[in-house]
């Protein structure tokens, strides 16, 4: 196997948010090529999932780093996953609420990347709060600050960088669902599914996944040691 090319998910605002991330996306993509038998470095791009689902599937990259969702295994084959984090929510320093379950209220605004998994995560459990969709982590991050949201959906690491950065606010405890990451291929490239799935399963069980995150330093995150 002498050559290949990975995606990765980074979301960048001024250089700074989801840099540790993005971090631990490409240590795992340096292992993968290691294991690959290439020297080859991955590509951190700032795309969406949905980008990167068609990125793969045009042929424009082999394997992408993405979060495992049931609506992409139509057009891409997941590897094991190898590392999960909660979904969960950002609330202001000024905010009365203190668990996931009194997020959804009348008045309270939340911010949510569409077509995320994160958004997907709340299928049935948006009743009476107002939904407001963003893009990218980024640009819900920019609502809440811009005062058009009052709360923030997302993952626990990226939620935990984002309230560094808004004094006095906080990442609620408990989830309302999980994002498991997983390696990730179009359908029809078997030939890339052995060695896909080989690093990931060997990436659990040597404590290559624990290393690299505390390598990177990355808060929110545990590997995912069997299925």
């Amino acid at each position: 196997m002498s050559s290949v090319s990975v995606f990765s998910i980074v979301f960048l605002h001024n250089g700074q948010r989801y840099r540790r991330i993005c971090r631990l996306r490409n240590r795992t993509g340096t292992e993968f090529f290691r294991g690959a038998g290439t020297t080859a470095s991955p590509e951190g791009v700032q795309r969406t999932a949905g980008c990167l689902v068609r990125a793969l599937t045009d042929n424009d990259c082999d394997v992408a780093l993405l979060g495992v969702d049931p609506e992409r295994g139509t057009d891409v084959t997941f590897s094991p996953p190898y590392l999960r984090a909660d979904f969960t929510f950002l609330v202001q320093a000024d905010s009365r609420i203190d668990r996931i379950s009194h997020v959804d209220q009348p008045g309270e605004r939340v911010a949510v990347v569409r077509n995320h998994a994160m958004e997907f995560a709340l299928k049935g459990k948006r009743l009476r709060a107002d939904w407001v969709y963003a893009r990218t982590p980024d640009e819900g991050f920019d609502m809440v600050q811009a005062g058009h949201a009052d709360i923030l959906a997302g993952i626990r690491p990226g939620l935990l960088r984002y309230a560094d950065l808004l004094p006095g606010s906080r990442v609620l405890q408990g989830r309302y669902g999980e994002n498991a990451l997983a390696l990730a291929v179009a359908k029809g490239r078997d030939d890339w599914l052995p060695a896909v799935n080989h690093f990931v399963l060997n990436a659990r069980t040597s404590g290559l996944i624990q290393r690299i995150i505390q390598a990177t330093g990355l808060d929110g995150v545990t590997p995912v040691l069997t299925s």
